[in-house]
């Protein structure tokens, strides 16, 4: 697999005769340590010759399914499709490493930026290389061979300047493959690497498989974009990986919460609105396809992207009332997020917003319904009593979550008789939720639902009898952290209804101190010992009171460290609080966290198919006896939107994985897809087809002579100035069998010939402009609706209608 290395190894290098050998007879004893094993580990690798035994040889650990991943993957090009969660990361990190040696160059494009930090901490740092901001050092780095995450639009200049050796590229993987289209940038360099290099290998990943049942044909144009002939498909109900994970399933149970009336009621009437407007778009739209616009899928978390796929094209043919409908849908689901998943303070603030006269005014008229008076007015109920007191309604799960942690995982450390601290990871969906519990853990359900009333200027006026008892539950024995006088001040002054502006001002002041570690995507707590709590409070109040908090944040910890948290907590129990993905790790977080902190529970508060997935594969890495694996809790509310729209999930995207098998049961692909012959690019339409078109469409030159002289037989060229390579219009342009120049133009955008120069705008002209520039009224009206036509103005004498 590594061609180049024996000849790496056997390179000296180049020493000056010098009269002074002393030098040469010092040795560094671990230098020449390093060295050596360097010389056996190219010796080693340059006696493997298959993956099989690079597999063995390199002991590395996969599952069986990621090892046929691997062997399919190496043997041949293709493009590999998988379910979410099944990690096809640790597959394309040996893959990199396979190739990881000097004499390869390997590139890998379109990768998030938590992708290529990730790939390149579990790499050797000599062989992977940065991206070099100036031409000339680029130009060097290339020829040192290694690996190379670089941007898209930087490989197609140096492409097109010849600044990579082409002939030498060992290969290109390309990540998010389902994005590949004809006309992306990605799309382009894969065109200008096949046509200059039939050796080199192209390997695509994809974790998307809804994405290619957008469209007409997306598997095989993705394919054809991507010169591969080969699609390897991996369901989470394939035979191999079914065998691999099933053996080591966790201990899992599911928890059913029960939904407050209210919130019952709030549900039901934003479904009645939803199936409302669903009902009324498609009514309006007779003509569109608006098959994906259903009641179930407005309530997943792709309803953005379904319909971004569905309506994208047809944007602009839809009327305004159709987008103001589609806005509202949004805005709904958004409403029916909050109510189930935030506190009831924050999605009654959420609800007033919508409430107002200017809202009123710029809607599709959802708020005028009756449906919409009944949501406002629950919302309002859920947290203000009949005597419009303040006494908001706790969140279902609240309890749940507590009864797991101080009676449920206490009492199974002591079933299984485990002498070690209980490690437990509670995984939320989004930050804010994340922020949600640890305020809930650490201050009580009374008090932060209070402090939220005063952050989102919701008026408290009185508190009712029944919540001040609870807000003062902290008083009597305040949680032991470096905020305890404080709260227990706060608690102190929240006798009702006196006192109440100091109330306000001391939760103001600390919600400020506290405004800064809103919203984090991870928390660490510890739960204090129940022996020191039965000292501290009697034991009938202890079960009777689930507002007294018993959990504490961990205030050492500047940066979040897991091993060293870990170490200062290690005589009490740890609980920790992560979101399922985040913003510096992707989806890779929840990996990195169970490999961290080795838990012994799970709580799942939310649902993701993801981040079950992970566990699965978790637990078949570590191949536990069965007493010994994960204990997973669900907590879900059942036979409502939140059960709805994960099993809606799974449906999609089981029925996508039986599209695309379905699809290459059926497709036809050519021999030459892979662009390894001249054959792939013949069927481009190219420059010279249109000429010889027009010189069909002449009169028959007398004699046999050819009126085509030699200049109109040269490929024509054209500047393109360097900041227009974001745009697609590049890449269409050397389709066409133009070439492309490169360059930093001052003025204009292309330039067709020394006379010629093209500015192409994206800002709206009006109407009045156009016609003042000679354009016909038809092509007006088109070009307004289309501000970003490639080619928008030409500058010269003439002025040509955009629609030629």
């Amino acid at each position: 697999m590594s061609d180049s290395v024996e000849e790496n190894g056997n390179k000296e290098p180049e020493t000056e005769p010098g009269p002074d050998p002393e030098p040469e007879t010092e040795t560094d004893p671990r230098k020449l340590l390093e060295t050596t094993a360097a010389c056996q580990e190219d010796e080693d690798l340059a006696t493997i010759v298959t993956a099989e035994e690079y597999l063995m040889h390199k002991d590395v650990v996969l599952l069986e399914y990621e090892k046929q991943m691997f062997l399919d993957t190496v043997h041949a090009d293709g493009l590999l499709v998988c379910a979410k969660g099944l990690s096809y990361e640790r597959v394309l990190i040996n893959i990199l490493k396979a190739y990881s040696d000097a004499g390869n160059l390997v590139l890998v494009i379109n990768s998030s930026d938590w992708e290529e930090q990730y790939f390149k901490s579990k790499m050797e740092a000599k062989y992977v290389h940065e991206v070099a901001n100036m031409a000339t050092e680029r130009e060097r780095v290339y020829l040192e061979g290694g690996l190379q995450f670089i941007s898209t639009r930087i490989l197609v200049v140096d492409l097109l300047k010849q600044r990579i050796p082409i002939e030498l590229i060992s290969g290109i993987i390309v990540l998010r493959a389902h994005t590949i289209i004809e006309s992306c940038q990605e799309a382009f360099a894969l065109r200008l690497y096949r046509q200059k290099n039939k050796t080199g290998f192209v390997k695509a990943f994809s974790s998307s498989p809804e994405a290619f049942t957008i469209g007409y044909s997306h598997v095989e144009r993705t394919m054809r974009n991507l010169f591969v002939k080969n699609l390897y498909i991996w369901p989470r109900f394939h035979a191999t990986v079914r065998g691999s994970l099933q053996p080591w399933q966790a201990q899992t149970i599911e928890l059913h919460v029960p939904l407050s009336p209210s919130m019952t009621s709030i549900q039901t009437h934003i479904l009645d609105i939803m199936n409302f407007l669903v009902r009324e778009i498609k009514r309006i739209n007779r003509t569109v396809d608006l098959e994906a616009v259903t009641v179930e899928n407005c309530v997943t978390k792709k309803f953005h992207k379904i319909l971004q796929a569905q309506l994208d094209c047809i944007w602009h043919q839809l009327n305004s009332q159709t987008k103001l409908i589609v806005a509202d849908l949004k805005i709904l689901r958004s409403l029916m997020i909050s109510t189930m998943y935030h506190d009831s303070v924050s999605a009654y603030a959420l609800m007033k917003r919508y409430r107002s006269t200017e809202y009123a005014l710029s809607n599709s008229g959802w708020t005028l319904l009756d449906a919409a008076e009944q949501i406002f007015k629950l919302s309002r109920q859920r947290v203000f009593n009949g005597q419009q007191e303040f006494e908001p309604e706790p969140c279902p799960k609240w309890q749940a979550l507590t009864d797991l942690l101080t009676q449920d995982i206490p009492g199974d450390m002591k079933r299984c008789k485990r002498t070690v601290q209980p490690k437990v990871l509670i995984l939320c969906q989004d930050a804010r939720t994340c922020y949600q519990l640890k305020m809930y853990l650490t201050q009580g359900g009374a008090r932060f639902l209070l402090q939220q009333a005063l952050h989102h200027e919701v008026p408290v006026g009185k508190l009712s009898d029944k919540y001040a008892k609870e807000s003062q539950a902290n008083k009597i024995n305040p949680p032991p952290t470096k905020a305890t006088k404080s709260e227990a001040a706060v608690a102190t002054s929240s006798q009702p209804p006196a006192g109440l502006d100091e109330l306000a001002q001391l939760l103001s002041d600390a919600e400020a101190s506290a405004e800064s570690q809103r919203f984090e995507e991870s928390y660490m707590l510890t739960m204090t010992q129940p022996a020191e709590r039965e000292k501290q409070q009697p034991q009938q109040q202890l079960k009777t009171d689930p507002d007294v908090s018993i959990f504490e944040t961990i205030p050492e910890l500047e940066e979040f460290d897991v091993t060293a948290a870990l170490e200062l907590v290690s005589h009490q129990p740890y609980i920790c609080l992560q979101t399922f993905k985040t913003e510096r790790e992707g989806s890779m977080a929840l990996e990195h966290m169970l490999e961290q902190l080795q838990p012994h529970y799970v709580i799942m508060y939310n649902t993701n198919i993801t981040a079950i997935r992970q566990l699965e594969v978790f637990e078949a890495r570590r191949r536990l006896p069965a007493v010994e694996r994960l204990k997973v809790y669900f907590l879900i509310h059942a036979r409502t939107v939140e059960e709805q729209a994960y099993l809606t999930s799974l449906r999609r995207e089981k029925a996508a994985f039986e599209l695309i098998i379905d699809t290459k049961s059926k497709m036809v692909i050519p021999e030459y897809q892979d662009g390894k012959t001249d054959e792939a690019f013949v069927l481009y339409k190219n420059y010279d087809d249109e000429l010889s078109r027009e010189d069909n469409a002449k009169s028959r030159q007398a004699g046999g002579q050819k009126a085509t002289d030699a200049a109109s037989k040269q490929t024509p060229k054209i500047i393109v100035d360097m900041r227009e390579f974001r745009s697609d219009l590049p890449c269409l342009i050397h389709k066409r069998g133009l070439e492309v120049l490169p360059l930093t133009i001052t003025i204009g955008d292309y330039i067709l010939t020394p006379e010629i120069c093209v500015e192409r705008q994206i800002h709206v002209v009006a109407a009045d402009e156009l016609s003042q520039c000679g354009y016909c009224p038809e092509t007006a009206a088109s070009y307004i609706a289309f501000p970003k036509t490639p080619f928008d103005m030409v500058t010269q004498s003439l002025c040509h209608c955009p629609a030629v």
